[in-house]
Parts: C-alpha cells; sequence; structure tokens
C-alpha cells in the first residue's frame, strides 16, 4: 500500500481521533511512524514510502502490539 491509502486507512479507524488532518497524520507517519517500524523490521518501504507492506518482524510485532493492547485495556479500559 502506499503512504496515501495507508493514511487514508488509519483516518477510518473507529478510534483515531477525527481531529487530525490528512496531512498532520502524513506528518506523523513519515518523520516518526514509517522510519521506526521500518528500522525495526516491522514494515519493509522504497525509499519514498511510495509502497508500505510487511517486513521480516512483522508478525512479531503484531503479537507485541496487541499483547499491550490487551494489558492496557485490562488496566485502563474501565477509567
Amino acid at each position: 500500500m502506499s503512504l496515501e491509502e495507508l493514511t487514508r486507512e488509519t483516518l477510518r479507524d473507529e478510534e483515531y481521533d477525527r481531529d487530525v488532518s490528512v496531512s498532520i497524520l502524513e506528518g506523523l507517519m513519515l518523520d516518526i511512524y514509517l522510519p521506526v517500524l521500518d528500522s525495526t523490521g516491522a514494515i519493509e518501504t522504497d525509499a519514498g514510502y511510495n509502497r508500505i507492506g510487511p517486513g521480516e518482524h512483522h508478525e512479531a510485532y503484531l503479537q507485541m502490539a496487541e499483547a499491550l493492547d490487551e494489558v492496557y485495556e485490562q488496566h485502563f479500559g474501565g477509567v
């Protein structure tokens, strides 16, 4: 998927803050999220982020993220 597709899908997520604009979200992804995920092997990208796909450690990253979500929900979900 492309950065544009990823941004569009993120903004469709019901839990995502609807006040964030597309340009702000794209900036956050380009400056922070995508470089970190790419460097850890969770995703694989090309130089211009025109193609974003699963990386070598994608499954492990998803398992960790789901476990963190579960722990967070147990501790803070009722707040």
